[in-house]
């Protein structure tokens, strides 16, 4: 769950950023993040997902070429 969460939490704040700043705001002192993501991470987050989603597929199409011999 927390990997989803990770996945998840920049593309909130680019779309709710006043709600997750105030949720962040009324957090117990412990909890609260050292750093806040902006919204270049937002980006960054999205292409790093999608490069690996496609690496993904590109290395289950490969592999299913060497099982198949093809």
């Amino acid at each position: 769950m927390g990997f989803v969460r990770a996945l998840v939490r920049p593309a909130e704040n680019v779309l709710r950023p006043r709600e997750v700043a105030s949720r962040i705001f009324w957090q117990k002192p412990s909890h609260i993040p050292t750093y806040i993501r902006g919204k270049g991470d937002a980006f960054w987050a999205a292409v790093t997902v999608a490069g690996i989603t496609v690496g993904l597929g590109t290395a289950l199409i490969e592999a299913n070429h060497l099982i198949k011999g093809g």
